[in-house]
């Protein structure tokens, strides 16, 4: 970087900021480096700024598109191309901001390589009992970024960010020498993703309109939902009635999908 000129040597003078830097590695092996500016943004103001995300591609993307390369234009214009960053061949399946997506299936999915990082990161964790709080907030930072295309990894993941959390709230720090104890309740969090990870790997960009549309509610006494005019419900029992709000209204859901397509197969289904 200095031979970049993208850096330069200083000296120490009062009020001054000082960041460090750092680098980690590309998947192209290649490293990438990193400025702490955490002290330095204390004094910025916030203005809220979003970037382009995977959130945009269902209102860019459409069924059967290819991606058609127009580096010319771009050059013309006097855009920097990035050629090892380009696909110079219309493609229906692309991998973008660390996804691939098809624009056949309209589906979004991991890549094979980060599904092997997760799969080895969680095999290595669940056979330990002490952990870093580090080691911790790197596997949860995994398994958060790929909810995009895995649907239950918020659920999959809530013991391994309560502990990290304690442990935040204890020691102020991720720099802490101190180890984590992971709970049998951990460990089968991580199992189920070496064990699960494939079989759920792949989301739908766009929803699909919903074939059948159930509205459901609870209370401490008892549930009720209607779907197309159609009414049911019921009470609880005393040993249900016993369950937090959260979890009665997580059941009447249940119970409303049960009824109202018992009959049913291969349909899209809202539930309110």
């Amino acid at each position: 970087m200095l031979k970049k000129g993208a850096i330069e040597t200083t000296f120490s003078q009062e009020g001054d900021f000082q960041s460090q830097i750092f680098i980690v590695p590309k998947k192209d092996g290649s490293y990438r480096p990193v400025i702490n500016l955490k002290l330095l943004n204390q004094f910025i103001p916030y203005k809220h700024f979003k970037m382009e995300g995977l959130h945009m591609l269902k209102d860019l993307l459409r069924e059967g598109d290819s991606g058609t390369p127009y580096l010319f234009l771009l050059q013309h214009l006097g855009f920097g191309i990035n050629w090892e960053k380009s696909y110079l061949v219309p493609t229906q399946e692309i991998e973008f901001l660390g996804f691939l997506i098809n624009s056949v299936t309209m589906r979004m999915f991991l890549p094979e390589s980060k599904i092997l990082q997760i799969i080895n990161q969680c095999a290595n964790l669940a056979h330990k009992t002490l952990v870093s709080v580090r080691e911790l907030a790197q596997i949860i930072g995994r398994m958060t970024a790929s909810v995009a295309a895995i649907i239950p990894a918020p659920l999959q993941c809530r013991y391994l960010q309560m502990t990290r959390t304690r442990s935040l709230i204890h020691n102020k720090s991720y720099e802490t020498l101190r180890l984590v104890t992971l709970s049998p309740e951990c460990k089968t969090e991580l199992q189920w993703w070496c064990h699960h990870l494939r079989d759920f790997n792949g989301k739908a960009i766009i929803c699909p309109c919903p074939d059948l549309m159930i509205t459901s509610d609870a209370s401490k006494k008892g549930w009720g939902a209607h779907s197309q005019g159609i009414q049911t419900g019921g009470a609880w029992t005393a040993e249900e009635a016993m369950m937090h709000i959260n979890a009665l209204e997580l059941l009447a859901a249940f119970l409303a999908l049960k009824t109202f397509t018992k009959d049913k197969q291969n349909l899209t289904v809202l539930l309110k």
